[in-house]
């Protein structure tokens, strides 16, 4: 956006400018967890809240979620970080009330 107003492009610069705010804010409404201080991972086709976060981000440090409403399952991936061993408690969430837990341990190879 600076770089259209300094080659004179000035009112796409403001147009520019004001759709990347919007975004912005609607991004934040959206995806904004303010209980658990972070962004969720994806929004269900209800535009639920969807995540999967790990207790032990050393042993998997980024559970996925892939969750497409209005089924009443989903897939959850994750890859052990190579040659660690540990337990780690993988919470599942989607929406603000629907959440499950599950325990995963693993031996390094």
């Amino acid at each position: 956006m600076r770089l259209a107003c300094q080659l004179g492009y000035s009112r796409q610069s403001r147009t520019l400018a004001r759709k990347a705010g919007d975004l912005k804010k609607r991004f934040n409404i959206d995806f904004w967890m303010p209980e658990k201080q972070y962004i969720a991972l994806a929004l269900d086709g209800d535009g639920k809240q969807c995540d999967a976060v790990s207790s032990n981000p050393g042993l998997i440090p980024n559970p996925g979620v892939n969750y497409v409403s209005p089924n009443f399952t989903g897939t959850l991936t994750f890859t052990p970080v190579s040659n660690a061993s540990g337990t780690t408690i993988i919470t599942v969430t989607v929406g603000a009330k629907e959440t499950k837990t599950i325990e995963f341990t693993f031996k390094g190879a």
